[in-house]
Order: C-alpha cells, then structure tokens, then sequence
C-alpha cells in the first residue's frame, strides 16, 4: 500500500541540524477528537490533510499511562510521525499496543520516500490470533507472538551505519540477530524518516488497536553527552517552565512554535532560568539554546 508524501510533510525538525528525540502520551489532546489536527505539525496523515479521513482519534477509552491514547478503527486511517531523516547513531523506537479482542494492526518505518512514495523499510503485523509477523521489504520475513486484550512494549532498535534493526516485543528480540535495516520496498536506503501507523487487518476481523507512549530516542550518548543536554521541566507544563543550561558559556535562548515562529525569546545570564509560559498556546514548542562560541542545543516541551 502506497501514499503520496508531499514535501512539506517531512519532518518535524528539518530546519534544525541535530536530530532530536520525540515522546508524545497524547493526554494533552482533546479526547474524541482527532490526532494530528491538535498536534501543531508533529503528527500527519499520510494525505498530508490532517483533521480529514485518515486522522485518526484520541481515546480515553484505553491508556497505559494517565488518559488518553489514539484509537484505530477504520479503513481509512493512516497517520505519520516524521523521524528527522537519520542516518547515523543508534535509535529506539517505542510504543505501547493494545490489540483489542477481534481487531487487528498494523505499523510500519520508512526510508526516504521515492518519486514521491512511501519506501517502506518494514511493517509489521498484529492479529486477532496473537500471530504476528514482520515483513522487510517483501525480501525477509519473521513471525512472532503477541497479546491480545492487554497492552504491551514494541520497541525498534535501529543502526543504521551497521545496517541493523531488530523488533522487541516486551523486551524481547522476535529473533536472535537483526535484519539489513537497507532493505526497502521502493530501494535500498539508510535513512530512519517517519513512523506510520496503517489500516491494516491482516486476516478476518475488524481494525481495532489503541497505541500510547510513542517515544524515539538516540541510546548510544556517552555520559559526557549526557551531561551536556538541555534539561527542560516540567513537562507537560502550564504555568511556567524551567530550562537548565548545559553549562554556563550558553547566552541565548530562543524557543519556536512548532510552525517555526519565534515566541520567546531572552539573553541567558545564568545555568537555570524560568519562563512564565501561562499565555501560550497548547501544545509542542521547540528550545533552541546559543553558546558564546557558537555552539547550539534544540530541545522541545509541552505547554498544556
């Protein structure tokens, strides 16, 4: 199955020069509406028409964590997660899954699309049955167990200068070693560019799953890295929000809306500092940090 990807849907942080990790536990959305119209551009459709046929619905039927999580039922759906076109480092993929009882579904990651199409690296397949099974690029295919009824951990563990990528179901590899993560279903490619989640029943049923939790993150940071990131909290926040400097030469702090527009902006003077954010607009914002010597940090955060 193939969408037409339009330019301006790729990618969340494609005017910024470092990729950056995304998390989102849909609870600061309205419940029983939908996704990716009331995200500020981190979700997409695979239409690119957020609020039309293929968003797809916030739930407060089901959740892992606090609220809210989206909900798939119909045919119809098919929603995007722009994943900054990585070709290096190693990244984790994550989500929560519930297949409800009799339902099926299904999600997938692609590469960089070609003459406009999706690139599917691989999708994978959950039933009704507990049967699953993950197929990379119609060139090697594995089958896998899974619950039904109860929510569980999928994780994708992706390396791409290694060419490797492994599934984990609860923490659990499908299999022992991984597969050429190059494989696509248009071409061979490294880049990780975008999460989708399908309308895809695999055998008699009906669609019907819930996600939560999605995050995706580099894991191969050394602890000095670790040591030099921005720490922004809390998060969601509403009131007001803290950002702590990665060390003192920082001097600027510019912080965007999720559509690029500048909406703060301040001279830094010391390693922690507090902006009173209680007028702004629900939803993503995006940190941008400058030290004296040039150096640049990006960050995001929540505002509920």
């Amino acid at each position: 199955m193939k969408y037409l990807i339009f330019i301006n849907l790729i990618l969340l942080s494609s005017a910024y020069s470092k990729a950056q990790s995304i998390s989102d536990n849909f609870d600061s959305y309205s419940a029983s509406s939908l996704l990716c119209s009331q995200s500020d551009g981190l979700w997409t459709t695979s239409d690119n028409n957020p609020g039309g046929i293929r968003d797809v619905l916030i739930s407060n039927e089901n959740s892992y964590s606090a609220n809210n999580s989206i909900l798939f039922t119909r045919s119809s759906t098919n929603i995007i997660l722009p994943l900054n076109d990585i070709r290096t480092e190693t990244w984790e993929l994550s989500f929560k899954m519930l297949i409800a009882p009799g339902g099926a579904g299904n999600f997938s990651v692609s590469h960089k699309p070609v003459n406009g199409q999706i690139n599917t690296a691989f999708d994978a397949s959950f039933t009704q049955k507990g049967a699953g099974f993950l197929n990379a690029a119609n060139s090697v295919g594995y089958n896998f167990t899974h619950p039904v009824g109860e929510w569980f951990d999928v994780k994708v563990e992706i390396k791409p200068e290694r060419n490797q990528a492994r599934l984990l179901i609860d923490d659990i590899p499908i299999r022992s070693s991984s597969w050429a993560w190059c494989l696509g279903s248009l071409g061979k490619d490294s880049t990780i560019t975008a999460l989708h989640f399908n309308p895809v029943a695999p055998e008699v049923g009906q669609i019907k799953y819930y996600i939560d939790d999605v995050g995706f993150q580099q894991t191969n940071l050394q602890l000095e890295e670790h040591k030099n990131t921005v720490n922004v909290y809390p998060i969601p926040a509403s009131q007001q929000v803290i950002i702590e400097t990665p060390n003192s030469q920082v001097v600027a702090c510019e912080i965007f809306s999720i559509l690029g527009a500048v909406v703060y902006k301040t001279t830094v003077t010391s390693e922690q500092f507090v902006i009173d954010c209680s007028s702004w607009k629900p939803g993503i914002y995006l940190t941008k940090l400058e030290s004296s010597n040039k150096r640049v940090w990006h960050t995001k955060f929540i505002v509920e």
